[in-house]
């Protein structure tokens, strides 16, 4: 994780801690209450993207800028990718027959576009990821 992305973090975490403190100890006004927990509400829960598009068109790069890391590298035709937060790194990968591969750690992604995957899982635990 880079300095900004602690720092994105830590502010996040901040912002959301200051904000339920206050709604608990009923620092806001009854006018503004309803306004500052649907905030709150807002600020955790996570967002699903899903990009399409047609190969080279830049959707590894645009996953790769909102994730803060090059998690996909540019050049290899995969399939569909789902990234999601884990607690440690881990691939599972569906193949054309309906059979599951998992391994833990970064993937290598060239190794896995050979074997023609269906749908490839990559959980990371990046702070990204558990907001997107």
């Amino acid at each position: 994780m880079t300095v900004s992305q602690a720092a994105q973090k830590d502010t996040h975490t901040q912002t959301q801690d200051a904000l339920l403190h206050a709604i608990e100890t009923g620092a806001f006004p009854a006018r503004v209450m309803a306004s500052a927990e649907a905030l709150l509400t807002r600020l955790q829960t996570t967002t699903r993207v899903t990009l399409l598009g047609h190969p080279g068109t830049g959707k590894s790069a645009i996953v790769n800028l909102l994730a803060g890391e090059n998690l996909i590298p540019d050049g290899i035709r995969l399939c569909s990718v789902q990234l999601i937060w884990g607690a440690r790194e881990k691939v599972t990968v569906t193949l054309r027959d309906g059979s599951t591969l998992t391994s833990d750690g970064a993937p290598n992604w060239t190794h896995l576009a050979e074997q023609s995957p269906v749908f490839i899982k990559l959980e990371a635990p990046l702070a990204a990821l558990k907001k997107i």
